[in-house]
């Protein structure tokens, strides 16, 4: 990731302390792609996040809700870690993410859900809560066709198991948004 000259260096102590980290993202995109060749898997997926924030911020120059813009897309790190951080520090870089902060993904209609194939290397939280999505258009479409209001509540509900892991309430969420048709 290329700083931009703004970014000062200055030593206090033993520590050296870096000021404002701004994205050079003329120099990033002005690359072909990220050469991950030397890089582990972290840092290069950190760099490829870094890019597409790039690209994505040349959308949302001038947009009144730069964060909404920045978080419209069908792909984003999934969570309020380093991935998303440095996304966002790319897209929107006068943007101050509030501590603990996360993407606000998109929702997908039913259509756009059933035939999304989770790309390689994309975040395994992110490709489950496409999942739970997926089986809430499917249980309206399947089991729930019929049935409105209050019994289309019930339908959803009867879902064949709970989502589990730390997220399982997100998917939840997830997947009675979609089988509710919300």
């Amino acid at each position: 990731m290329a700083l931009s000259s703004c970014a000062k260096s200055t030593t206090v102590g033993a520590t050296l302390m870096l000021g404002p980290q701004l994205v050079d993202c003329d120099f990033v995109l002005a690359q072909p792609y990220v050469d991950c060749g030397m890089m582990d898997s972290q840092m290069c997926a950190l760099r490829s996040w870094i890019r597409a924030g790039c690209r994505k911020g040349r959308e949302c120059v001038g947009e009144k809700n730069v964060k909404k813009c920045c978080d419209g897309r069908r792909l984003l790190p999934f969570g309020a870690g380093v991935f998303y951080t440095g996304y966002m520090r790319a897209c929107a870089p006068g943007y101050k993410l509030r501590a603990g902060q996360g993407p606000e993904f998109a929702r997908l209609e039913c259509n756009e859900v059933e035939s999304f194939v989770c790309p390689i290397g994309a975040n395994r939280y992110f490709c489950d809560m496409r999942n739970w999505e997926k089986a809430g258009c499917n249980r309206r479409n399947e089991q729930c066709r019929h049935v409105s209001g209050r019994e289309l509540a019930e339908c959803c509900a009867k879902r064949p198991r709970k989502p589990e892991g730390f997220y399982h309430d997100f998917y939840l969420e997830r997947y009675t948004m979609h089988c509710l048709g919300e």
